[in-house]
C-alpha cells in the first residue's frame, strides 16, 4: 500500500497477504524516524519484495539494492528465504545475479 504523507513523504506500507510477507514483517528491523519507531524490512527482504512485484522498475530497484552494502551477505539472506516466495521469483533472481556478474 502506497501512502503519501501530508509533508510529501512517500511511504510503502506492507500488509501481509501471504505467509512469506508476514515472515518479512517479523524480520523487519526497528528504526527511529522523527522520534517514532517503525519497522523497516531488511535489504534482502526489500529485494524479495521487488522480485515478487516483478515489474521492470522493480527488478532495476532490486539490482540497485544489491549493489549497496555487503552484497555477499545480502545474497545469502535472499537465498535463505527466496523459496518462501512464489517459484517464479527464482528465475528473476538468477537473471539479476547473472547480470551482476557481467
Amino acid at each position: 500500500m502506497h501512502i503519501l504523507l501530508t509533508d510529501g513523504t512517500d511511504v510503502d506500507l506492507i500488509v501481509a497477504k501471504w505467509p512469506w510477507e508476514a515472515q518479512l514483517i517479523t524480520r523487519a528491523e526497528p528504526i527511529s524516524i522523527a522520534g517514532v519507531s517503525i519497522r523497516v524490512p531488511r535489504m534482502s527482504d526489500l529485494i524479495l519484495l521487488k522480485l515478487a512485484a516483478g515489474g521492470y522498475a522493480d527488478l532495476q530497484d532490486a539490482s540497485a539494492l544489491l549493489a549497496v552494502g555487503e552484497a555477499d551477505a545480502v545474497i545469502r539472506e535472499v537465498e535463505a528465504h527466496i523459496d518462501d516466495v512464489r517459484p517464479d521469483v527464482r528465475e528473476a533472481w538468477r537473471t539479476l545475479l547473472a547480470a551482476r556478474e557481467r
